[in-house]
């Protein structure tokens, strides 16, 4: 196993860390810290943490920093600042500059239990705070308002706290005298203390030493060498410098000795050429001592601070397999410790950025450099988060590659805040800029469009459609009309949508439709054939549908939205979009009444014209009716002439069909009679071929005078053709090419077989004479609509849906 490199991952992480000891003297911290400080590593090691950064001790900020550091060190516990200004001076001395953190400090103890240090891991929180007034100055509202983090609604909430422990600190900071460092005066050769101040009687344990000997007011310190360098001093005139010096002293009364690291000098006073004591000054840097010894030696510790810290923690090997992964990564994954060798972060990445995040990854192990990325993760409880990835590559002494060392800080709702603040301020322009479009505009096709896409935008939908509503007491259909966010081909190879349990209610205008799983919702599945969405159709899961309804009570037709995630529409969203159907409904009834007034307008333009065409040429209109009505009396004689033509032949195909019964009747008894005889039967056989020919003479004679009964049966044309084609090639040679198109999704329809082939035989044949045996025979077919107005103009044909059957050949055509 790879041996974790603390040191490395405390210097390496992107987090901002600061070392001190219980004096709040800086004894260590990251590159993290000093980048997010502007401060350099020499500025601030040995510095007090209120010295390297100055403020005015009755700020807030002051107050509220120096009482956390105090119940820290004091408490042994850990304390949380979520808010604090606390303003720092530039590097170029240019003032101050205005700074938001939120700290966390994490007293960590030593062997012997107490407080050896105090990690303070601070957050730069200055962005984040001036986005939460930012947003509180345009006043944006709704679910999206609430981009504060938890840490800044944290920090409002223990404000108050905060600020009533710090007015405690206060008072009982005036009970007792500061100092930067001990100090003693000793006098005469037997060292008796003169003067102390407060941090030297803190040192030795609050016992009245003033007026005694060292060695009588301090016995412990007997034997330990002090009193000889004193001596030492006071004989050779010349001071003592100690650092990180060992003495054991009495903290408390009735306890034994502890050991303690202290820097002293003991300076030789001096008067009229004569030593007549010894000044005694110098810091305890027992926690500094302590520090440095665990940061140069002790794995522990750094262990100690990584499982301390709130953010992920990972260290891998050359090869990209964990080393480490720290406490609260572990947590996240649901990991025992044994198993972080073992575990692929591969698998749990989103099938969607896990091409890129390998990508980097891989990229970063085989140059031997750093990557940053943002990337979704699945936790150990299935929820998708959102980490940013920041990764530093790890070297020996040497030069040698050990691995990365990164972590990886959840953004989630970092990301959801600024999300919601982006749509926020979207949604009003969104708005506004879909009222002014639909309000000017006039054309029905971008009216449904422009709303449409106002809807998959406000609604964060995939897609989204409009449908016209053109429902009928048999069942229903609807036409499309707008699509956004995915082309209109989607929709091709699908019919119209009925009226189901889940589209009925949109199309009655019964009310608006949200499903978080439209296929867990009980209306879903229960319609034939499919019995939910036909193969191939676009994956929804959320589904939200809102009726359109003009001011009338007619329902015009009906917005619905989809996105191929569960629970993406929410309650506000539903709200967005009732008022953007009512913005289009009142857009689609302008439109209608526009439409209207310009049909009208045509209308009487054309009577206009028409009538005064009709006064230009008056006289020969006459002529022309006179001659139209004496055609159209000519084509009555004709109808009537082939009515009666069709009655005679009918009547004459009906005997001769009675004629033809007889004949075979008779032929099939004869077929007995000659049986064996081989030529009777072959003219037998002759006969009965001429009968059944003039069968088929007999039908298509009844057809023609409309009296053989149809047979029309559900047939699907492009397999009907596909039949037919071997009769085709066999009727009009191999000279004639064939081409048959057959557009996708073509309809059934109901027609009779018998009557469309024999048709279709007849076109084959007259195109194959019209080019003179040799050419392009072309048959479409395809659906079709008809339409009102087609309709008006084309009595024989009722609006609806056909299927069009085109035949189309490269002959010479027929003369006018």
């Amino acid at each position: 196993m790879i041996p974790v490199d603390f040191e490395a991952l405390f210097g390496a992480s992107p987090n901002p860390y600061v070392l001190l000891d219980p004096g709040l003297v800086i004894v260590a911290m990251n590159e993290a810290y000093l980048g997010v400080t502007m401060r350099t590593r020499e500025s601030l090691l040995g510095q007090n943490m209120f010295e390297a950064f100055p403020s005015d001790p009755g700020s807030e900020g002051h107050r509220l920093l120096r009482a956390s550091l105090d119940r820290a060190t004091r408490l042994g516990e850990r304390d949380h600042l979520p808010l604090i200004r606390y303003d720092i001076s530039r590097p170029d001395g240019g003032g101050m500059d205005q700074r938001f953190w939120s700290a966390t400090h994490s007293p960590l103890r030593g062997p012997d239990g107490a407080v050896a240090f105090v990690l303070q891991h601070t957050v730069d929180v200055t962005e984040l705070h001036r986005l939460r007034e930012m947003a509180r100055r345009i006043g944006v509202a709704g679910p999206a308002a609430g981009i504060e983090s938890d840490v800044i609604r944290r920090a409002e909430a223990v404000q108050q706290a905060n600020s009533a422990l710090e007015e405690e600190r206060r008072w009982l900071e005036s009970l007792f005298e500061q100092a930067p460092g001990f100090m003693a005066v000793l006098e005469g050769p037997e060292h008796r203390f003169a003067m102390t101040n407060a941090a030297y009687q803190g040192l030795v344990g609050g016992r009245e030493v003033l007026g005694l000997p060292v060695a009588e007011a301090l016995p412990e310190v007997v034997g330990q060498g002090f009193v000889e360098l004193l001596d030492r001093v006071r004989e050779s005139r010349e001071p003592f410098v100690g650092r990180g010096y060992p003495v054991r002293l009495v903290q408390s009364v009735g306890g034994e000795p502890e050991e303690r690291f202290i820097d002293f000098i003991f300076q030789p006073i001096l008067e009229e050429g004569a030593v007549t004591g010894v000044f005694v000054q110098g810091h305890d840097v027992t926690e500094t001592k302590r520090a440095e010894d665990a940061l140069r030696e002790s794995e522990g510790r750094f262990r100690l601070v990584a499982d301390s810290a709130p953010v992920k923690l990972w260290m891998s090997g050359p090869d990209g397999t964990f080393a480490y992964l720290n406490r609260a990564h572990r947590i996240f994954w649901g990991l025992p410790e044994e198993a972080v060798a073992g575990f692929d972060w591969f698998e749990m990445v989103h099938p969607e950025d896990r091409a890129a995040f390998r990508a980097a990854h891989d990229l970063s192990l085989r140059d031997r450099t750093g990557f940053t990325a943002i990337t979704r993760f699945r936790r150990h409880d299935g929820a998708w988060r959102t980490l940013r990835t920041e990764a530093q590559p790890r070297f020996t002494p040497d030069g040698g590659f050990l691995g990365l060392i990164g972590v990886n800080v959840d953004i989630t709702e970092m990301q959801e805040a600024e999300d919601a603040l982006r749509r926020e301020k979207r949604v009003p322009e969104v708005l506004n800029a879909t009222g002014a479009a639909i309000a000017a505009e006039l054309d029905l096709d971008r009216v449904v469009q422009m709303v449409t896409d106002a809807g998959v935008e406000l609604s964060g939908a995939k897609f989204g459609a409009f449908f016209y509503n053109v429902l009928d007491d048999k069942g229903g259909s609807y036409m499309l009309y707008a699509l956004s966010g995915v082309p209109r081909s989607a929709f091709e190879s699908f019919p119209m949508p009925r009226a189901t349990a889940v589209f009925q209610p949109t199309f009655k205008g019964e009310g608006v439709i949200r499903s978080d799983d439209i296929m867990a919702d009980p209306r879903y599945g229960r319609t034939v054939p499919y019995g939910g969405m036909p193969p191939g159709h676009l994956p929804v899961r959320s589904y939200l549908a809102v009726p359109v309804t003009s001011r009338s009570g007619e329902v015009l037709g009906g917005l619905f939205f989809g996105h191929p995630e569960t629970a993406r529409f929410k309650p506000e969203h539903e709200a967005l979009l009732r008022g953007i159907a009512g913005q289009a409904a009142i857009a689609i009834d302008n439109a209608r009444l526009y439409q209207s007034a310009q049909r009208d307008i045509r209308h009487r333009r054309r009577a206009e014209e028409q009538l005064r065409q009709l006064n230009e040429t008056l006289e020969a209109r006459v002529v022309t009716e006179i001659a139209e009505r004496r055609q159209a009396e000519a084509a009555l004689a004709q109808a009537q002439k082939m009515e009666s033509i069709g009655k005679l032949t009918g009547g004459v195909a009906h005997d001769f069909n009675n004629l033809l019964q007889v004949v075979s009747g008779n032929l099939q008894l004869l077929t007995r009679d000659v049986a064996g005889n081989e030529k009777a039967e072959r003219r037998l056989s002759n006969a009965m071929a001429g009968v059944t020919r003039g069968a088929k003479l007999a039908a298509q004679l009844l057809a023609f005078g409309r009296r053989q009964a149809l047979e029309p049966k559900v047939v699907n044309i492009g397999r009907l053709l596909a039949g037919m084609e071997d009769l085709l090639r066999r009727s009009i040679g191999e000279a004639v090419e064939i081409e048959t198109v057959v557009s996708g999704g073509l309809w059934n329809t109901l027609i009779d077989p018998a009557q469309i082939e024999n048709a279709m035989l007849n076109l084959a044949i007259n195109a194959r004479d019209a080019m003179d045996g040799t050419g392009r025979l072309t048959i479409e077919v395809g659906n079709a609509f008809i339409d009102d107005a087609y309709a008006r103009a084309h009595p024989e044909v009722n609006p609806g849906q056909y299927v069009m059957l085109a035949v189309t050949d490269t002959g010479c055509g027929m003369p006018p």
